[in-house]
């Protein structure tokens, strides 16, 4: 085990070579592109279901077509001037952030599903000058399907010059609308919170395969962050669905195989749910048996009092219903996570930790204990590497509860509200305030009580 923690942590160590850099977005691509180019970077599925893949290598090159016909299609927009990416999960999504990006745009993310009017709304706060899109709808400014940047003639004297903003909607799509701007440093920091988790866990990020379902949309904090970025600096494949559709998601997880499946509690409450139903429709005795395989996993019965369900058998014949038997890693995300579904999704064998990030200040805790019973409680586990957390009392909140607040090298810039573009406003001790009400416990372990302020949080993350 030793062993193995230092191979652990010496892969996770590469993130050093981000906080020795200029610390920008370039330094996040040159370095993933290099150092893993003979790994696996993309899985997807054609028409006809079958798998397919490519390298980092072939990435970096479609990555680079791209940002040369990109060069051309935006010939008529200034360097520097916002460009926006509204585009479902797909495996040009990345490849066109870095287009954009290497083509000395800041990159505004915009959820695909947002309405057109809704859109035009962020696009004119935000000072778009283009946008990329799927939809063949106009808008105020130029739009640019993937069609159209592959059509346009290519820029054989294209030069990189990065661009080092990305910019996330945070709530406010209609009427006065509020962004946060976050530079490539502070993304570089998000990449190094991983420097402390081989003290936790080997499984979250580790230098042997691990095939990451993108399922949670790229433009959210979450996805962008956990799923993209991480995974991207860290050379492993992302795997994208054909559509997301349950039957699709399901087929894309067996498939690939998806080793790491992070979603938002809504996904887990229907799985949970879906695992009890299928027991259900069988009869007594299976439903028994589900009980006591998921008591017996979450060490509240013994092997005597589970009986056949603390046989391996009998978990792989519950998960092959499910995911199959390759998970390694879970994580909820963006909302409340009930007790029960945790005490489901865990009790069938697959580990499901609990998470913590807003669009503020990005993903900052994460539940890594490889105990059950820990997982069980609920807990967003320590603040990542180079993050602090502290609880401010609060009017209202309960005994030994207040607001989280945080002070980490990942907190957004600056923020536009309404159209008006300012620094973003911390503590005199440089920490954010979060609205949320939490606690902690003798660990060091934070949990999540409610909220302070007038949002609200529900289970799929909005």
């Amino acid at each position: 085990m030793a062993r193995e923690y230092k191979d652990v942590q010496r892969f996770v160590d590469s993130a050093k070579e981000l906080l020795a850099s200029s610390r920008t977005l370039k330094d996040i691509y040159e370095i993933a592109t290099t150092l893993h180019q003979n790994e696996k970077a993309c899985i997807y599925f054609d028409e006809d279901g079958k798998k397919q893949s490519y390298t980092y290598a072939t990435y970096k090159t479609n990555a680079y077509y791209l940002a040369r016909h990109l060069s051309n299609a935006l010939s008529g927009i200034p360097s520097g001037s916002l460009v926006a990416l509204k585009l479902k999960n797909c495996p040009s999504w990345p490849l066109l952030f870095w287009a954009t990006v290497m083509n000395g745009h800041p990159i505004l993310l915009i959820d695909a599903k947002l309405a057109h009017e809704n859109t035009e709304n962020l696009l004119r706060q935000s000072g778009a000058k283009a946008i990329l899109v799927n939809e063949e709808e106009p808008y105020a400014i130029p739009s640019l399907r993937l069609n159209d940047i592959k059509n346009a003639q290519e820029d054989s004297s294209f030069t990189p010059h990065w661009a080092n903003q990305v910019i996330f909607c945070s709530s406010g799509t209609t009427g006065e609308a509020k962004m946060m701007v976050t530079n490539g440093e502070a993304l570089c920091n998000q990449v190094a919170g991983a420097l402390d988790m081989p003290q936790e866990t080997l499984d979250i990020l580790h230098s042997g395969r691990s095939n990451v379902l993108c399922m949670i949309p790229l433009h959210h904090i979450f996805g962008f962050t956990a799923v993209f970025l991480w995974y991207t600096f860290y050379g492993k494949a992302l795997v994208y669905p054909t559509t997301m559709a349950t039957s699709d998601l399901f087929l894309a997880i067996k498939k690939a195989p998806v080793t790491h499946l992070y979603s938002v509690p809504m996904f887990w409450d229907a799985v949970a749910q879906k695992v009890q139903r299928s027991a259900a429709l069988k009869n007594e005795k299976t439903i028994q048996m589900l009980d006591n395989l998921v008591a017996y996993n979450n060490h509240q019965i013994s092997r005597r009092e589970a009986g056949w369900a603390a046989h391996g058998f009998i978990k792989h014949a519950f998960q092959k219903k499910v995911f199959g038997t390759q998970i390694e890693f879970c994580i909820s995300g963006g909302g409340y996570l009930s007790q029960k579904t945790l005490s489901i999704i865990n009790g069938i064998g697959y580990p499901l930790y609990n998470g913590y990030g807003m669009t503020e200040i990005g993903v900052t805790s994460v539940e890594l204990s490889p105990r059950v019973e820990d997982r069980l409680k609920g807990s967003i586990g320590h603040p990542l590497y180079g993050m602090k957390y502290k609880i401010v009392p609060t009017e209202g909140a309960a005994e030994g509860q207040g607001e989280l607040w945080v002070k980490s090298p990942t907190i957004h810039q600056e923020e536009i509200i309404g159209g008006v573009r300012k620094a973003t406003v911390l503590s005199d001790d440089g920490y954010y305030p979060t609205g949320d009400i939490a606690a902690v416990d003798a660990s060091g372990k934070y949990y999540i009580k409610g909220r302070s302020k007038d949002t609200i949080i529900s289970s799929n993350g909005e």
